[in-house]
């Protein structure tokens, strides 16, 4: 039998004993770096951006994820700066439409009604960030037949909503409610909400999806 080599079992159990130390001093050490450079996980950078949205009332959530993207400080307060306060404004402009609904002679206009069919509409602009990567436009809309000759509200047709004009990454519309009714004779009101759906592509099949509720409150207009 061999006798046992004293230096070498020491220095197997030297190496073994720095592995051990040196391991976890190396895994801080590349904590350390991170920190210097700013860099952040992704669960902070989403779990602050999710944040940061919910405030301005919409919901934000990621569609397949890609964590091997390295993520900063900086890149985080850039996003968040990127952020609509107002991701729902409405458009200034407020119009209506006529269509006669009958050919009446000239002797009948001054005796009989005048029946008309009038839409009304007004529109929201929905972005949830300052960038033009996601916008849409959303229209609601209320009709009702209206008597030209006395000026005076017959009936309300009803109210629905839909997007209108130009978009970006938009992705839905749904409707949750609408409705219009007549406050006497002279005045059209309606009333809906709904949600819009933004998808984005961020790169590496990660996807970014935005999703607003868009609340019109109560319009009024005048027969």
């Amino acid at each position: 039998m061999k006798p046992k080599n004293k230096y070498l079992d020491f220095i197997i159990c030297l190496l073994f004993v720095m592995g051990i130390v040196i391991s976890p001093m190396t895994a801080q050490a590349g904590e350390i770096a991170d920190s210097v450079n700013g860099v952040i996980s992704f669960e902070e950078y989403y779990a602050t951006l999710r944040s940061e949205y919910s405030k301005r009332g919409v919901n934000f959530t990621i569609i397949n994820p890609d964590t091997t993207k390295t993520y900063t400080k900086e890149q985080l307060e850039k996003e968040i700066s990127q952020i609509c306060e107002e991701p729902v404004r409405e458009v200034a402009v407020q119009d209506s439409t006529t269509e006669l609904l009958g050919n009446l002679s000239p002797q009948s206009v001054n005796r009989t009604p005048m029946p008309i069919n009038k839409t009304y509409h007004t529109e929201r602009v929905v972005s949830p960030n300052n960038r033009p990567s996601c916008y849409a436009t959303i229209r609601m809309e209320a009709s009702a037949v209206i008597d030209l000759q006395y000026n005076q509200i017959m009936s309300v047709s009803g109210c629905t909503t839909y997007r209108t004009g130009e978009a970006s990454n938009f992705y839905s519309w749904r409707q949750n409610s609408a409705r219009a009714w007549s406050e006497g004779t002279k005045t059209i009101a309606a009333t809906a909400n709904g949600q819009v759906v933004f998808h984005e592509q961020a790169g590496g099949g990660q996807v970014n999806v935005y999703e607003v509720n868009v609340n019109f409150g109560t319009m009024h207009w005048t027969a």
